[in-house]
Parts: structure tokens; sequence; C-alpha cells
């Protein structure tokens, strides 16, 4: 995991070798000057994850906070908060057994322009269990040969939104769906699919495997 910072207006403490970090010494309530927040868009850079322990923040303080970063995307797929249309909820309740997003995936890789990242502010969270796993993409890419990079640089996948209402979320599952042709809607013409599996980042061009829509 390549990192080229040295921080000094806020303190990083990774959490794996391939991504992740805490940040102290950030204060969303007491404000972010432009040069601390200048260090936590390159922590993000570096770790990919990055987490603010102890933030007792307002939902507009949460929204300042997020404008900081750019333009917000709206998630249209959990319901908004009623006073907050820019923010929204992901709700479990005790008696519900789904899991919420249960499979690796990559948050909005259908859209033309997916968004930068998701700022998430967990309110309740359970004393045990409940967490969420993260993968580098980065890391799985450089470790590909440069044989199987160039093969599959030629790829091309079908990718749309209506994956997301298949009836398994697991791989095998998808891949029987799709075996079946019946739940993934033959592509039309102008139809938007994806090049697999690459995507360069905008910081510093590092590629990372991912999905890029094009037409």
């Amino acid at each position: 995991m390549p990192v080229h910072s040295n921080y000094k207006t806020l303190q990083v403490t990774p959490l794996s070798p391939a991504l992740g970090a805490e940040i102290s010494g950030v204060d969303i309530v007491g404000g972010i000057s432009d040069a601390q927040f200048a260090e936590l868009r390159q922590a993000f850079t570096d770790y990919a994850v990055i987490f603010l322990r102890d933030q007792d923040i307002t939902p507009e303080q949460h929204i300042a906070f997020a404008e900081g970063w750019g333009k917000i995307n709206v998630n249209r797929f959990f319901k908004p908060t009623d006073d907050y249309p820019v923010i929204a909820e992901v709700r479990k309740e005790a008696d519900q057994k789904a899991n919420i997003g249960s499979s690796w995936h990559t948050d909005h890789s259908y859209d033309q322009c997916p968004a930068m990242g998701s700022i998430l502010y967990a309110r309740e969270v359970p004393s045990v269990g409940g967490d969420t796993l993260f993968a580098s993409m980065y890391a799985a890419y450089e470790a590909l040969s440069d044989g199987l990079k160039q093969m599959l640089s030629t790829l091309r996948a079908e990718h749309p939104v209506a994956m997301l209402s298949a009836t398994s979320p697991t791989l095998t599952g998808m891949l029987t769906i799709l075996a079946a042709g019946s739940a993934i809607p033959p592509r039309q013409p102008g139809m938007r699919c994806i090049r697999l599996l690459f995507a360069t980042r905008f910081q510093d061009g590092r590629l990372c495997m991912s999905m890029v829509i094009s037409r």
C-alpha cells in the first residue's frame, strides 16, 4: 500500500497492510481548516477507508462535512430522512433477519459517474458483531500477473441495475441467474455496459479492479 504523506494536522493509525486507517485529531463540530481537510483527503487517498471516532454531529454538520468532499450523490435505494433528503437512513430492526449488503459489492458501480465514496455515521451499533468488511481492489489488481491483467483488459460485461433485484445476492446465485437468462433483460442498442475490470484513481492514476460503465 503506497503511502506518500507526512501528516501535520492529524494523526493516522493504519489498521491493516492493504487498506484502512483510524484518524484522530479531527473535530467535525469544532471545524476543519482547509489545511486539515486537505490532509484528510490525502489520508482517504492513501488508505481508501478512514474512520473518525467519537464525532457527535448533527444532520446539518453531517451534510456540511459531506459537501466539503464534493457534490452529494444521493443514495436512491435507501429511504431518505424526512427532514434531510440528502441523508439516506440504513436501518435494521431487531426482528429483521436479512443482512443488508451481505455480498461483496462496490456501491453504485452501475452509475454513469459513481460516487467517490460514502460517509457513514453510525448512531446505533451492536456491542458484538455487525462488522462491515472492506477489500482493497487496488491490492487485488496489483497482485495479478501481467498476462492476466492484459487478458482481463479486453473483457466486457453487462452490469444493469436489475442485478440488484436478483433473488440471490451470492456470486453462485448470480451466475445461476445469468445462465438461466431470465432475470437480466437483453441488451438494447445504446444500453450502457461496463469495461471490466479497471479504473484509474483520479488523484494519482493508481489502477484498481472495478467496473466502469461505458457505451
